[in-house]
């Protein structure tokens, strides 16, 4: 008997025997080859993106290219990745020939920066780091190293960066949690001044206020308990509500008297719901009584609550329509080395991210501004944490009395009460222009008269008290 072939497994036999079954074969061994090569360990299309790329693995390590250097911190390093740098002359960046994509970045670069290096561009594959240290040249042609800031462009905006800048060394430091995508050093230039006022409501204002000042904090709000508000602000004089002026008022957590209630801001940083009610009720009378945004002055925090106060600024800032300021005053720090400053409960960098304004006060003592005094060191150090553009200082309009050390504000009158009479001591009464003519202060033993001072650009006069103590 005779056994019938079945048609398909005949169909098979003939096709794996024949050319078209030398053909699948030959298409399989091309596709196997092909996934050998795309797989691990050849990869590849890996391979080929990765080419000029610098493989940095979890210990760390560091990229440089024309003086640049980029250090990829090990805490900062989760997993093994791959950074390349590029440098675009600066001449090509600006007149837009080095590549197509950067031409809205040089278009972007605001009127009060000049670009000042070559752009600095940082790629990655798989995930950067988080922690990282650029240390990058001071260009040649600069007038002031102290006026250079550094910028990354984010495909968006240019981002300011945070820096240390080491002059003798020649270079920028700055210590990043994050990747840039690119960097570049700037020269910054002065803008129109911002100059605001506190102002208590009934008091009156000087004439043509609007010629001098952009901004006016009402004062009247406290922190309460529990994360209230207290005060209230009364109605604005029709002057200050028919202007152009900026309204923001100033929450406190201090008085006149000197009074500072710490504890009412300590209390309200380590309970999660009276932080949520005191943002709430900010971003609620702002709105209602549509401030252009809000002023915060908490004095005397905890320093070990600095993490917490951070975080309650960056809460209130996501809670704030993206339309209205936040001001933030921080404490004077203090100097603990030549290029370091403690200072305490307020992360000046991480305020000053978010923050729109970042108020700062000054130093009272008058020698703090001679050249190259404390106050000029401070500054020079501020700009490293805060955008420049960002900084405001706060110059209070009293008087300085210095008595054996000590450094207390006064009026400005009752600085002059001592004075007396002044008295001519010049021997005619008739003098011609350009002439010198002296005067005398009566009533002040041991008087110095008042002196000027060139260096600091203050006016000062010294004379003993009753009690024959030095008064300056």
């Amino acid at each position: 008997m005779v056994q019938k072939t079945n048609p398909f497994l005949y169909f098979i036999e003939s096709m794996i025997e024949g050319q078209l079954g030398g053909l699948l074969v030959n298409i399989l061994l091309f596709f196997s080859f092909v996934l050998v090569l795309l797989l691990p360990p050849v990869s590849l299309v890996e391979r080929i993106q990765s080419v000029g790329y610098t493989r940095i693995g979890i210990g760390g390590g560091s990229i440089t290219e024309q003086g640049l250097e980029i250090n990829f911190l090990p805490e900062g390093v989760k997993s093994s990745f791959r950074a390349k740098l590029t440098v675009v002359p600066r001449t090509s960046f600006l007149e837009g020939t080095a590549a197509s994509s950067l031409l809205r970045a040089a278009e972007s670069i605001p009127p009060n920066l000049i670009m000042k290096s070559p752009y600095y561009r940082i790629q990655w594959l798989d995930t950067p780091p988080d922690a990282v240290l650029l240390i990058v040249p001071i260009p040649e042609d600069v007038d002031s190293v102290t006026a250079l800031d550094l910028y990354a462009w984010n495909g968006q905006d240019w981002e300011w960066l945070p820096n240390l800048k080491v002059p003798t060394e020649g270079v920028i430091e700055s210590r990043l949690d994050y990747l840039p995508e690119s960097l570049v050093v700037m020269a910054t230039h002065p803008i129109n001044p911002s100059v605001s006022t506190n102002y208590v409501v009934g008091r009156p204002l000087p004439d043509n206020i609007e010629d001098t000042l952009v901004e006016i904090n009402p004062q009247a709000l406290y922190l309460g308990e529990n994360g209230r508000i207290q005060g209230d602000l009364q109605a604005l004089p029709p002057e200050i509500q028919d202007s152009s002026l900026l309204v923001i008022p100033t929450i406190r957590n201090w008085y006149d008297d000197g009074t500072v209630r710490s504890d009412l801001i300590d209390n309200l940083l380590i309970d999660e719901l009276s932080r949520t009610r005191h943002i709430r009720a900010i971003v609620d009378m702002v709105q209602r009584n549509a401030y252009q945004g809000i002023d915060l002055d908490y004095r005397g925090i905890t320093p070990n609550l600095q993490a917490e106060y951070t975080d309650f600024i960056e809460m209130l800032r996501e809670a704030l329509p993206s339309n209205k300021y936040l001001s933030v005053h921080v404490e004077l720090p203090q100097q603990v080395s030549a290029a370091e400053w403690e200072t305490g409960a307020y992360n000046w960098e991480a305020i000053g991210r978010v923050a729109d304004v970042v108020r700062v006060p000054t130093l009272p003592d008058p020698k703090a501004y001679a050249p190259g005094g404390q106050m000029e060191k401070l500054l020079d150090w501020a700009v490293g944490q805060v955008n420049r553009y960002k900084i405001q200082l706060v110059l209070s309009t009293f008087s300085i009395e210095e008595v054996n050390g000590a450094i207390r504000e006064i009026p400005y009158q009752r600085a002059l009460e001592p004075v007396g009479s002044v008295t001519y001591s010049g021997e005619t009464n008739v003098v011609v222009p350009g002439q010198e003519v002296g005067f005398a202060l009566g009533g002040l033993r041991a008087s110095t008269g008042i002196q000027f001072d060139r260096a600091t650009g203050s006016y000062w006069f010294a004379y003993l008290d009753d009690q024959d103590v030095q008064r300056t």
